[in-house]
């Protein structure tokens, strides 16, 4: 059988598989007990194969030798030794012939066909090789060898045949595989296809995501960036704000100082005022008493002045010792009077009244 494929298909477990349920289908057909499995009889078959040729050539005559059994009212001999027998294959790589046999041997280890019991156009029992003329053995030896060629030929069309439907269902298995296998590929390539898409998909969607984050990531930076910014400016502000309640409270501060100042300085403005007032006030009472002392004690002096002018017009000239004790009484009288001047003008200055004393010494 030649079927189309790679030279090292046949030793896979998939396609010696496919043999052995071929095998086995052979067998079920057949009807008969069997002393090897159909998994025996595929590994006795690939053992003794050394090319794929060779394997597909013994897995036909397997079969035919099964198929020919289905056929025939009893079972032949152990396939495994029909095997052995159909083991010398003659031609090139991928035709199966019939090797030269010996007259009256099995034809492809299908078993024993028996000796010839009847002859053509007598149909009567032949008896021993020893109850018959030597022309009749060889009348009858040649219509045996006739009949068996006829035999012969027809088993080797008829194994042509099974060959060539053999090689037809392998052609349309291998070609059912081929189109599985197409289908295979184009469902893996379609799913793969289809598989590649839904990464694309999925590539695009974390293009996507992580353009996404980046420009989330660039807005929470740069809300970062301003929030940092606004805090800045806030504690700018607050700098500020402090500073300026420092000036206000140092300025508020200098105003109550300058306010006490001033509340101060016009306390004592109001204080010197009331002070220059009352000594104003004090020099003038002190002035007004002391012009009235003086008032007073011009008024005494011209009183005693006149009173000594008086005197002095009453009495006579006298000695000198008599007009200084005159004068001498006239000076008592004058320091009496300026004493009670001093008296009475006690709110008077000091100085004013020595003053008014001296004034009066003098005139004296």
């Amino acid at each position: 059988m030649e079927v189309p494929g790679p030279d090292s298909d046949w030793r896979s477990p998939q396609f010696r598989q496919k043999v052995v349920a071929q095998i086995e289908e052979a067998m079920r057909k057949a009807g008969t007990a069997h002393t090897k499995s159909s998994n025996d009889m595929e590994n006795h078959v690939y053992v003794k194969a050394k090319s794929r040729e060779e394997y597909l050539s013994l897995v036909a005559r397997l079969i035919i030798h099964f198929r020919d059994i289905h056929k025939k009212t009893h079972g032949g001999p152990d396939p495994i030794n029909a095997l052995t027998n159909l083991t010398g294959v003659g031609g090139g790589p991928g035709v199966m012939g019939m090797g030269p046999r010996p007259a009256g041997a099995p034809v492809g280890g299908m078993g024993s066909m028996g000796p010839m019991q009847m002859v053509a156009g007598n149909p009567q029992a032949i008896g021993g090789p020893g109850q018959m003329p030597m022309q009749q053995m060889v009348q009858q030896q040649s219509i045996q060898f006739q009949h068996f060629q006829q035999q012969q030929n027809s088993m080797q069309q008829q194994f042509q045949v099974q060959q060539q439907q053999l090689r037809v269902q392998m052609q349309q298995q291998q070609q059912q595989q081929q189109q599985q296998q197409q289908q295979q590929q184009q469902q893996q390539q379609q799913q793969q296809h289809h598989q590649n898409q839904q990464l694309q998909h999925q590539n695009q969607q974390l293009q996507h995501q992580n353009q996404q984050q980046a420009q989330n990531q660039q807005q929470q930076n740069q809300m970062h960036q301003t929030r940092i910014q606004q805090q800045q400016q806030i504690l700018q502000l607050q700098q500020q704000a402090q500073a300026q309640a420092q000036a206000q409270a140092q300025a508020q501060a200098q105003a109550q100082a300058q306010a006490q100042a001033q509340a101060q300085a016009q306390a004592q403005a109001q204080a010197q005022a009331q002070a220059q007032a009352q000594a104003q006030a004090q020099a003038q009472a002190q002035a007004q008493a002391q012009a009235q002392a003086q008032a007073q004690a011009q008024a005494h002096v011209q009183s005693i002045q006149h009173m000594v002018q008086q005197q002095q017009q009453q009495v006579q000239p006298q000695p000198g010792q008599h007009i200084l004790q005159k004068t001498l009484q006239a000076r008592a009288s004058l320091q009496q009077a300026a004493a009670q001047a001093q008296h009475n003008a006690t709110a008077g200055a000091p100085g004013q009244v020595s003053a008014a004393r001296s004034s009066m010494c003098n005139k004296l």
